[in-house]
């Protein structure tokens, strides 16, 4: 969810008549990590979201209705058509994870202080690789530069704070334990300091995501609706390919929606991107009116 912020392309003007007129280009976006398409001559305008009107009594997949220019038109709520979570809840998701992550870190430095306190063992991740945070820190891949150059900045209070635990134990076993509750102090003031600066910082990156969305406004021989997309990723040639039914490729939350897949030039064997069919979401947005 979070990850993909800084590829949303917020295009304000319609196609220009030449792309309008080659029937083989298609908008390539994504829905969390899944790349869909739609032909770009049925898409006039992508914009970022402007703000929803609620409908009432609507069905979970209209998100309610947005005023753009002055036209009201639709909004379809793609994630939920396709059975994926919402953005909202994605976004809640991940800020949980990392306050829990950030609570971790100030549990083990209260941990490691009784420890030298009470005169027993620190048994708490000493590596930073196998705490929790550090496992997911090590896995976790984003395209969203601006939470990719921040999760960085935690590699070296990180790695500090765990590496203290050695040092600490050294100095008890030594019997100098003002020197171990010294280290302790000065790593909470500084390296637990910054990474849970760090930790307001990312939710506050993944918490404005949300008003990141794009809207794709589609119109079909002057109807209009317009379906909501996380990021938009370009706008080409696919190298299409016809293929059965085949749960891996058309899983069954998507197969419905889905005419054809593609496979983007220069891409690899597995990035494929499957090829909406626009008729579908004008007969759900008609239901709006």
């Amino acid at each position: 969810m979070a990850d993909k912020l800084d590829k949303n392309l917020d295009y304000d003007e319609p196609w220009d008549d030449d792309n309008q007129d080659n029937e083989n280009l298609k908008v390539i976006f994504k829905i969390k990590d899944r790349s869909f398409a739609l032909p770009a001559h049925e898409v006039e305008i992508m914009v970022a979201m402007p703000k929803i009107v609620s409908l009432p009594d609507s069905e979970p997949y209209l998100r309610g209705t947005i005023n753009l220019r002055g036209e009201i038109i639709p909004v379809i709520n793609l994630r939920n058509l396709l059975g994926i979570k919402s953005i909202d809840n994605e976004i809640e998701e991940f800020c949980q994870i990392m306050q829990q992550r950030e609570q971790d870190h100030r549990n083990w430095i209260k941990e490691l202080e009784a420890s030298v306190r009470e005169k027993r063992e620190f048994k708490l991740a000493t590596d930073p690789h196998k705490c929790s945070f550090g496992k997911w820190y090590d896995n976790f891949k984003t395209d969203n530069m601006e939470l990719s150059v921040l999760l960085k900045r935690f590699d070296l209070p990180h790695k500090d704070i765990h590496g203290i635990a050695i040092k600490v134990e050294a100095f008890t076993q030594k019997k100098e334990f003002d020197r171990a509750y010294e280290l302790i102090n000065q790593t909470k003031d500084r390296q637990l300091a910054r990474m849970i600066d760090l930790f307001s910082q990312v939710r506050s990156v993944v918490g404005d995501s949300v008003s990141r969305e794009i809207a794709m406004v589609l119109n079909m021989a002057g109807s209009k609706a317009a379906i909501s997309v996380d990021s938009v990723e370009g706008v080409e040639e696919l190298q299409e390919h016809y293929a059965e039914d085949n749960p891996e490729i058309f899983p069954d939350s998507n197969v419905k929606w889905v005419s054809n897949i593609g496979r983007r030039h220069n891409s690899s064997e597995d990035d494929l991107v499957l090829i909406l069919e626009p008729d579908h979401f004008f007969q759900l947005a008609a239901r709006a009116v």
